[in-house]
């Protein structure tokens, strides 16, 4: 083995080791990768310095996530989220079972749908539906699993950030890696519903506290039409103008701001003061994303240096097992890395190595790139550091922690059972993307 390559299998080392001592992630990676450019360039650092900062922050697709981070802001201060929940549930509450919890899944869905942000979809339904869940009769864990759950999907349905950052590390089309998850992440809203239905009707509402409470029609269709129209406008501006052709990613984001404006303004719900809370809230987002982009930045420069990528690379393509257990190792390392990382550090952190090894075995990288996706919202539900839960424990206080992942367990089977299906049925992420060609 080179000298280089061992001083790189050093730098991650440290890099992990800084983490576990409570080190930020983009100081952390910035800092090693600052120092092993510095090894391997000496004098030349000065060029490192000059260029990673502004290139590294600077690529047009990046300028996606500002854009959608912001949108995310006006539609949740809009009331459309509320609108929409509400009208689901005078649906379907007390018609089927689980049907108030049924309408917050898909309330999760819609509100993942044009936000892109798995931990604005908890935060939002949490505050609205949990209490609204447990008015009815819902079990506390119950109704704290269901929202917990429902919140990742935030980061499969498009438009989503995490699948930006990682068609820009990757070079992987974000117009197709947006289709991919379409359908898996339909297939998960449904899992999550039928999950739900599956728990003992005494944990689910009481009609008793449902009967008497109806919402005339007027006023279902009123919720609904306030609530649902919005979402479809929003996702058949981002979609359609990405699949039509007639927008990038990036287009589209700044098309969908526009239009989430004039959602909020004719709603007449967008003030001096929300529009200054909204762009504090998306800077303070886009900034710490931004940062840890830096941080990987320069720590992928110094792996390229130091030749880990190539060198792993190839000593995995030529190990001779089957290369599905192959991946089956790296979904269960993207597992445990899911319960102590955060999923944006996560990606930054592990593709420059993980993804050539998987393009090295064959694998369709949009496919990966769903697969990956499920990964990380396992690690987001999964203890002892589930961020959604915790999330969740922090609007709802009142509900333990430890209740919350006892709410969530039945959902984690579901999702080991997704995963599988996604790697036995490739097409399931990639019938849409193959017909772009």
């Amino acid at each position: 083995m080179e000298l280089s390559v061992v001083a790189g299998i050093l730098g991650i080392v440290v890099v992990f080791s800084l983490l576990a001592m409570g080190v930020h992630i983009a100081i952390s990676m910035g800092l090693i990768g600052f120092l092993g450019c510095w090894y391997f360039t000496g004098s030349g650092i000065t060029g490192f310095l000059q260029n990673i900062p502004l290139n590294s922050t600077s690529n047009f697709l990046l300028m996606a996530i500002p854009l959608f981070v912001l949108m995310g802001h006006f539609i949740e201060r809009s009331g459309i989220t509320r609108d929409l929940y509400e009208g689901m549930a005078s649906l379907l509450a007390g018609r089927v079972r689980g049907g108030l919890g049924m309408a917050t899944i898909l309330g999760c869905a819609a509100f993942a749908a044009v936000s892109g942000s798995s931990y604005a979809t908890v935060a939002t339904l949490g505050s609205i539906a949990v209490p609204e869940m447990r008015r009815h009769g819902y079990l506390p864990r119950v109704a704290a699993g269901c929202v917990a759950a429902g919140g990742t999907l935030g980061i499969l349905i498009p438009p989503s950030i995490l699948l930006i950052i990682y068609g820009w590390m990757c070079e992987v089309s974000v117009t197709k890696l947006f289709l991919a998850g379409i359908f898996p992440g339909l297939l998960s809203a449904g899992a999550r519903m039928a999950i739900l239905a599956l728990h003992p009707k005494r944990y689910l509402e009481d009609e008793r506290l449902i009967s008497g409470k109806e919402m005339p029609l007027h006023e279902k269709l009123r919720h609904l039409y306030s609530g649902i129209l919005p979402v479809i406008v929003l996702f058949g501006v981002i979609m359609g103008g990405i699949y039509s052709g007639l927008f990038t990613p990036t287009e589209a984001a700044a098309v969908a701001l526009v239009v989430a404006f004039i959602i909020a303004a004719l709603k007449r719900t967008i003030a001096g003061s929300v529009i200054n809370e909204s762009l504090l809230q998306a800077g303070g987002t886009t900034a710490m994303i931004f940062a840890i982009v830096m941080g990987s930045t320069f720590l992928v420069s110094f792996l390229a240096l130091s030749g880990v990528p190539a060198f792993i690379s190839e000593w995995v393509v030529g190990l001779k097992f089957n290369r599905f257990i192959i991946i089956t190792f790296v979904i269960l390392m993207y597992l445990v890395l899911g319960m102590f990382l955060e999923s944006i550090s996560m990606l930054l952190l592990t593709l420059a190595i993980v993804y050539p090894v998987v393009h090295g075995l064959g694998f369709d990288g949009v496919w990966f790139g769903i697969i990956m996706c499920k990964c990380v919202e396992v690690g987001l539900i999964t203890p002892p550091l589930g961020l959604n839960a915790y999330v969740l424990s922090g609007v709802i206080p009142d509900i333990p922690l430890h209740e919350v992942f006892r709410g969530i367990f039945p959902y984690l089977l579901g999702e080991v059972i997704i995963i599988a299906l996604l790697i036995a049925f490739p097409q399931i992420s990639l019938f849409l993307p193959n017909l772009m060609g």
